[in-house]
């Protein structure tokens, strides 16, 4: 190792050292800041809010979109009631005809009231 490079070593080990030796110490300013996030933190929480039904509606709404959502579900929903209830022949514009209803055997031996 040459000459110089011992040198630049010993000079780094001191600086290093030196910097061990001292501790740095957070400004003023920096310890203000955090003792006020920390105050704020465990300030005490907001008074829960009443659980009528104006509030669960609310709630509900808000937890599956809003009313865009609810409009949605409850188009489905009477889609889904007319379909179940209706006679086949009403289905019959949606492409399955009364007869080939009749031929659908979804419960092998149980009798169904759709003139079978």
């Amino acid at each position: 190792m040459s000459e110089r490079n011992e040198l630049d070593e010993r000079a780094l080990g001191a600086l290093f050292a030196a910097a061990r030796d001292v501790a740095p110490q957070p400004s003023d300013a920096l310890v203000a800041r955090i003792l006020a996030d920390a105050a704020a933190e465990t300030a005490p929480a907001p008074a829960p809010r009443r659980s009528g039904p104006r509030e669960w509606l609310s709630d509900w709404l808000e937890a599956i979109g809003g009313w865009p959502s609810a409009a949605g579900l409850v188009t489905a929903t009477a889609a889904g009631v007319w379909l179940g209830l209706s006679s086949p022949e009403l289905v019959s514009p949606f492409g399955l005809s009364a007869t080939e209803f009749d031929l659908v055997d979804l419960v092998p031996g149980v009798q169904t009231g759709f003139g079978g």
